[in-house]
């Protein structure tokens, strides 16, 4: 015998360390339970399989050498019947929901019960006779009305003690809610234990329902039995009707996996003359070979009936009895036989179900882990900067281009300002000189007036400037949003893969903004001050001439001075705000680095977690493939041993 403990205990190693999904792991410890409860079960399974009007139940019938189950060719329960050996007989039958035909205001009436009873007297049956059954037919209505209305019954299951405490009869019992259809469609199963010689070899047989019915459940309990419970299955063939298209459809839709553990049997054969059985048997064996392409090493023939008439004790139909109650008494110890021989061989089979699901879910997993790794790999490759130095110079040429044409256009039209405001204070201090009546009033315009237009010009020329200069700042914003906007859309990939971005803390350090009090300031050197101290010497001889000739010489003087003035606040200006640009220009660059070196540290933990990853996948695939060859090695040896 195989070693299946060791085998289990190996496949359990595998599993704990397989690190597969839960649901697997749950469908081979399922697998693994099953492997060990029929280890541990002492029990062999026989199924027996056939279609209605086969002779399957006159079978099994006399397997156990008893009449107790009902012969009929009617579609019986879709449930299996389970009998087992036990020192009497007792049954145990669970339904759905006990069927409304067996309770006794619609079982039986008694008026129905007369009627039956006037019936048999008009028949001229002895008296005794019609008593008894008159008497089981009360018996039986009163019991079911206690059984099935009785407030303490709770359950579906009925057993024997059920039955025995009010004197019904069992075997009319299983009768009754075996084979009549209304009631027979509400069992879910029927166990049934019997003192049957051939039952105490530890034998439990298996009563599936017909092949030939519309019912979908009649084909889905055979093939789970036959799959997972059953050690051998009987196929009965009558001989009246040798493989029928029926029975060979049925067979290879819902056991043919399971073929070559089944035993098949010829019945009825004393319905056949002497010297047809050999042909018989032959064409039997012929139509298994080309209907269901399995060519048993003995096709067993038998009569089941000649058996259960010795039984009963009715006349035999045959003229040598013995022969066929000698055969099938035979086939009884070689059926034996191949219990206890597919006993061990279902088990290995079991557990070769066990490696070869395992090997699949566990080379699977490691596939799919592989999978997922490579998919990864190629996404960080698509998704991340492979060239992050490349693309820190990009954007600090695309953010410094802007800063550089947004500092130009603030020059220009600074300058553009200081010019116009420089001809429109030219023009006014022309008006103010050239406007003066006397020379009082040519005074009163040197000495003040002049101050007095500089300095409204100077404040004019000033908000001008910072108006320029918080046009300059919005465009420094506007840069530094840019430049966000570009990041963000490169973390957020990174977030899709996985990385554990932070992107706010980033954002937060790195404010640009650009101070434009240096620059306003530089429009205020034009100091009204100092410019009239240098225009002083204009007036030491202001009344020296004529009025007009001197309003000339001061004109002619004090203009260059004015120009002067505003060429100076150009060059201050100027200088300014470069300066601010390239402090733009060292702002972007700091925040473009500070990305850059977070964006860094990201991926380098990416393709960090990616390093640890194919490491534990490398030391896993060495496992599992060690694994896999051991499964291999296992699955061989139960080959071997299976030959």
């Amino acid at each position: 015998m195989n070693n299946y403990d060791d085998h289990i205990q190996f496949a359990e190693n595998v599993i704990e360390r397989s690190q597969l999904p839960e649901s697997q792991r749950g469908e081979l410890h399922q697998l693994i339970q099953r492997i060990q409860q029929r280890q541990n079960d002492p029990n062999l399974y026989l199924a027996v399989i056939g279609e209605f009007s086969s002779g399957k139940s006159t079978f099994i019938n006399a397997l156990i050498r008893d009449n107790l189950l009902k012969t009929s060719a009617l579609v019986t329960t879709a449930a299996a019947t389970r009998l087992r050996y036990g020192q009497e007989i007792n049954i145990e039958i669970n339904f759905r929901q006990v069927p409304e035909i067996i309770k006794p205001r619609i079982f039986w009436t008694r008026n129905a019960i007369s009627v039956i009873i006037r019936f048999l007297e008009n028949l001229g049956l002895d008296f005794d006779i019609v008593t008894a059954i008159e008497d089981f037919l009360n018996d039986t209505v009163a019991f079911l009305f206690s059984l099935f209305n009785s407030s303490n019954n709770l359950t579906n299951i009925i057993t024997s003690e059920d039955i025995r405490a009010k004197g019904i009869d069992i075997r009319e019992f299983i009768h009754k809610v075996t084979s009549e259809e209304e009631i027979a469609q509400e069992v879910i199963d029927v166990n049934i234990n019997h003192p049957a010689t051939f039952l105490q070899n530890n034998i439990v047989i298996i009563d599936l329902p017909g092949t030939n019915a519309t019912n979908t459940r009649h084909a889905q309990i055979t093939r789970e039995i036959v799959e997972n419970e059953a050690d051998v299955a009987i196929v009965i063939i009558p001989a009246t009707q040798p493989v029928s298209d029926t029975l060979a459809e049925f067979l290879i839709s819902t056991i043919q996996s399971s073929l070559d553990r089944c035993i098949f049997v010829v019945s009825r054969m004393d319905q056949i003359r002497q010297r047809e059985h050999n042909r018989m048997l032959a064409n039997v064996r012929e139509r298994l070979v080309d209907q269901l392409e399995v060519n048993p090493n003995k096709l067993y023939s038998c009569s089941a009936q000649v058996v259960m008439d010795d039984v009963t004790g009715e006349q035999q139909a045959v003229n040598n009895p013995e022969f066929w109650i000698e055969q099938f008494t035979q086939m009884q110890v070689e059926i034996i036989e191949s219990l206890k021989a597919e006993r061990n061989a279902i088990i290995s089979e079991n557990i070769q179900g066990l490696f070869g699901q395992l090997f699949n879910q566990i080379k699977s997993y490691l596939q799919s882990q592989w999978n997922q790794y490579k998919e990864k790999e190629s996404k960080i490759q698509k998704e991340t900067i492979q060239d992050i130095e490349y693309f820190k110079n990009q954007q600090y040429r695309e953010c410094i281009n802007m800063i550089d044409r947004t500092a130009s256009r603030s020059e220009n039209k600074i300058n553009d300002h200081v010019d116009n405001f420089r001809d429109r204070t030219t023009a006014k201090v022309k008006e103010a000189i050239f406007g003066a009546s006397d020379w009082d009033g040519l005074k009163y315009v040197v000495n003040t007036k002049v101050a007095t237009i500089l300095r409204e010009q100077q404040n004019l020329l000033s908000d001008s400037i910072q108006n320029e200069c918080q046009n300059l700042s919005q465009s420094a914003h506007e840069v530094g949003q840019y430049f966000d906007k570009k990041f963000t859309e490169v973390y957020r990939s990174l977030q899709a893969l996985g990385g554990r971005v932070e992107t706010n803390s980033v954002f937060a350090s790195s404010n640009i903004s650009i101070n434009t009090y240096s620059v306003i300031s530089s429009a205020q050197q034009l100091n009204s001050s100092s410019f009239g101290n240098a225009m002083a010497g204009l007036f030491s001889h202001v009344f020296r001439g004529l009025l007009d000739e001197r309003k000339q010489k001061i004109w002619n003087e004090i203009r260059p001075k004015i120009y002067n003035c505003f060429a100076e606040i150009k060059q201050q200006v100027q200088p300014t705000v470069k300066k601010d640009a390239d402090n733009l220009k060292t702002a972007i660059n700091q925040r473009i680095n500070a990305y850059i070196t977070h964006y860094k540290s990201v991926v380098d933990g990416m393709l960090n977690e990616q390093k640890m990853e194919l490491q534990r996948l490398t030391q896993l695939q060495a496992t599992i493939q060690a694994d896999l060859g051991e499964i291999e090695r296992r699955q061989l040896q139960i080959k071997v041993n299976l030959r």
